[in-house]
């Protein structure tokens, strides 16, 4: 599509563009430059009412909803990997009756409080944002007293939801209240740790870290650079302003030319001061001020300008047409565009050969120097093109290595090379093509019995 000027693009012609359209996708790849100023102009809902959105084409009824929510076993990935389904239900109001069924996951601010009890009276009690996971990690952590007293008593505990998903703060108090309810009936409680921490998803970057390394820089460039989690955190809790307060603003480049002035002449290039002050040099070209603000500044040399003469007498300096190339491709260039690259190279010696060059004789001399047909096409290419098209090839490698022929790696074979070695790694290291064949021929493992 030809590209349209600035300013084309009007809701009008939007509209008449969509119109050729049956969906946003179709819309948004064929014709972008429309697609974008309308979402941008917020018209996209207008101009594109004729249009099918496609989930809810597909996922029209609450049943197929549901039987696809069925596939999932939390919302999360739910939406992730169905997202077409979950906006229909989500918008239609079915998505808590059909995610009945999903295991509900706490976060940062909710817990929920479980228990492990065992036959012998033994009661551990702790709160999680996930109780799945929380209940892999004591059957299968070393460190779990949970895992302890299995491997001490041999007795399997009944893992217990003592109270669903609730703030954190409730949660610090309902999990004393448990351990304490246990005690006071006689369990022996297995818990080492003081009731109510949290666990779970820690949070590094608290106020007072983020602080605490903001005071190390003196820029905000430089937080951002040296600890970027914490500039990071730092922003979407909006602590940013306060914790940067002490911090050096280089310039206020906002409608104050006097200061960027004043940028501009700790440099003596406008490369250095872009370099340098990208924002205040990019402030004075907006506002047309760098004529005015950088005359201090050296200009830097004007290129060579590369006149038929000039092109002569840096030739001069050359043997062959390749280190002209090489040392000053600009002349180079120049004189090949202008077509007097010949007359600039006269007096070079040309390490090219002659059409008529390679004669029967030249090429079985070049033949000669090689050992294989290999290194002869590799090294004298031209050579070697010149015997194969005239049909002199087979003569003049008479005296030539001829390759080994391929071993075909019948099962027989493979099975006598597999026994050389004592490992796969070694089979693979040391006889690669047969290691590879046994592979594709599906044998790797019954031929490699013997290996450790």
């Amino acid at each position: 599509m030809q590209q349209k000027k600035s300013g084309y693009w009007t809701k009008e012609h939007c509209a008449d563009e969509a119109k050729k359209y049956r969906n946003r996708s179709s819309f948004s790849k064929g014709s972008n430059g429309a697609y974008t100023a309308a979402l941008k102009h917020g018209w996209l809902d207008d101009i594109c009412s004729h249009m099918e959105i496609r989930w809810k084409k597909l996922w029209t009824s609450k049943k197929r909803c549901a039987e696809e929510a069925k596939k999932y076993s939390n919302r999360t990935n739910f939406q992730k990997r169905s997202p077409g389904a979950w906006n229909a239900a989500n918008k239609s109001g079915w998505l808590d009756e059909i995610c009945s069924h999903m295991e509900t996951y706490g976060n940062l601010f909710k817990r929920c409080i479980y228990a492990f009890e065992f036959p012998d009276s033994s009661v551990y009690v702790g709160l999680t944002d996930n109780i799945q996971r929380r209940k892999r990690q004591h059957l299968n952590s070393s460190n779990s007293a949970v895992h302890k007293h299995i491997q001490e008593t041999t007795f399997t505990p009944i893992c217990v939801i003592l109270h669903e998903y609730t703030d954190k703060e409730s949660a610090k108090t309902l999990e004393k209240f448990y351990i304490e309810n246990y005690r006071s009936k006689g369990w022996n409680i297995l818990n080492r740790a003081k009731a109510g921490s949290l666990g779970g998803k820690y949070v590094f970057w608290t106020y007072e870290e983020c602080k605490s390394h903001a005071l190390q820089c003196s820029t905000r460039s430089e937080f951002i650079t040296k600890y970027p989690g914490a500039y990071a955190s730092a922003i979407k809790n909006k602590w940013l302003d306060d914790i940067c307060q002490h911090m050096d603003i280089k310039f206020e480049i906002k409608n104050n030319p006097e200061t960027i002035r004043l940028e501009a002449l700790k440099y003596k290039t406008r490369q250095e001061f872009r370099n340098g002050s990208n924002s205040a040099y990019e402030y004075a070209r907006k506002h047309h001020l760098l004529d005015a603000i950088c005359t201090h500044m050296t200009r830097p040399l004007p290129k060579v300008k590369w006149t038929e003469e000039a092109i002569f007498e840096e030739a001069k300096k050359y043997s062959s047409k390749e280190e002209f190339r090489k040392f000053c491709s600009a002349a180079y260039t120049i004189a090949h565009k202008k077509g007097i690259i010949d007359k600039a190279c006269s007096h070079m010696v040309s390490s090219r050969k002659t059409r008529d060059y390679w004669t029967f004789e030249q090429c079985q001399k070049a033949a000669s120097k090689y050992q294989s047909r290999n290194d002869f096409k590799k090294y004298d290419g031209s050579a070697y093109s010149t015997a194969v098209r005239n049909g002199w090839i087979e003569q003049i490698c008479s005296n030539m290595v001829k390759p080994a022929p391929k071993i075909k790696w019948t099962h027989e074979k493979l099975v006598e090379e597999a026994k050389k070695y004592q490992t796969k790694k070694d089979f693979k290291l040391f006889s690669h093509s047969a290691y590879v064949t046994a592979v594709r021929n599906g044998v790797l493992d019954e031929i490699c019995r013997h290996m450790v």
